[in-house]
């Protein structure tokens, strides 16, 4: 198994306790979110190390997407060290959409040698894009709710940004890929 292959199921361990939990405590509930915030980390972090440099030749976005993953997580463990406001839950809330679609990321990559290597990219970007768009919508809006929204909105910028280019050129490949057919 190559390491990147390696990094999709560590990965899918990870998203699949993220979602799981969620599921079973309640959807961005502070219960699910204490349970989520060291195995992130620490996925984060690890991700950092074992991909870091293939990351910084050939796809620092994911670079800057691990940061903000990082920075959010420590963000809400400061705050849930006082108390889990509203404005933070519904933020939250929003901000696992993104879960659900790295779900079938991490499956594509897993299936990219195999027979199911088409199937799996295209259910991948059936879910991205809606399951992204209410993330990055859904965030902004919460942002309303904010007292102090500096680092919301650094973390919700972040993630819009990477969202929209990357559901931009899922679209460009899905296109791509039925002018051969």
């Amino acid at each position: 198994m190559d390491r990147y292959t390696f990094q999709a199921w560590v990965s899918l361990v990870n998203t699949l306790w993220v979602v799981g939990i969620n599921l079973y405590e309640g959807w961005g509930s502070e219960i699910a979110m204490r349970a989520c915030i060291v195995p992130v980390l620490v996925y984060n972090v690890f991700d950092l190390i074992i991909g870091g440099e293939q990351y910084y030749k050939r796809d620092q976005l994911t670079i800057l997407h691990h940061f903000g993953a990082i920075g959010g997580m420590l963000y809400f463990r400061s705050v849930l060290q006082e108390s889990y406001p509203d404005p933070l839950y519904i933020f939250t809330w929003w901000m696992l959409f993104g879960e659900i679609s790295s779900i079938f990321n991490n499956v594509r990559v897993i299936c990219g040698k195999t027979s199911y290597k088409d199937f799996s990219s295209k259910l991948f970007a059936i879910i991205f894009i809606p399951s992204r768009t209410l993330m990055t919508c859904g965030t902004i809006y919460s942002l309303q709710n904010f007292e102090h929204k500096t680092t919301p909105v650094i973390i919700a910028g972040i993630f819009a940004f990477l969202n929209i280019y990357w559901g931009i050129a899922i679209v460009k490949k899905v296109f791509k890929s039925y002018k051969k057919d």
